[in-house]
C-alpha cells in the first residue's frame, strides 16, 4: 500500500519539476502532475475527476488563474519594476532599525 503511493508521489513530484523546469505555469504543471499520478496509479485519465475537482473549486481556480494574468501583465508592462523601485526601505531611518533591534526578543543559552 505504501510502496504504491509512494511511487505515485514520486511521480507526480518528477513531473511537477519537468513542468517547471519547461516554464509551464504553476496551473499546468499542477494539471500535468494530477493526470500523470492517474496514470501511476492505474486510474486511467480520470478526466471526470479533474472536471469535478475543477468545478468543486472553480473559484479558487479562478483567483489563480486571474491572479495568474495579473502579475503576468505587470510584470510585462513593467509595473513589477516600478512597485519594487518605489518602495519606502531606503526612506527607513537608522533610528527605526535600531530601535527595532533593541526590542526584538533575544535567544537564551542554557
Amino acid at each position: 500500500m505504501y510502496t504504491e503511493a509512494s511511487i505515485v508521489l514520486g511521480v507526480m513530484v518528477a513531473v511537477y519539476a519537468a513542468s517547471r523546469l519547461f516554464r509551464l505555469p504553476t496551473e499546468l504543471a499542477m494539471l500535468a502532475a494530477a493526470l500523470c499520478g492517474a496514470l501511476a496509479g492505474s486510474q486511467g485519465l480520470a478526466a471526470r475527476q479533474v472536471a469535478e475537482g475543477a468545478a468543486t473549486y472553480l473559484d479558487i481556480n479562478l483567483i489563480f488563474i486571474t491572479a495568474t494574468l495579473f502579475m503576468n501583465l505587470l510584470k510585462a508592462s513593467g509595473g513589477v519594476a516600478f512597485v519594487v523601485r518605489s518602495m519606502p526601505w531606503r526612506r527607513v531611518s537608522a533610528w527605526a532599525v535600531s530601535s527595532c533591534r533593541a526590542r526584538a526578543p533575544r535567544s537564551r543559552r542554557t
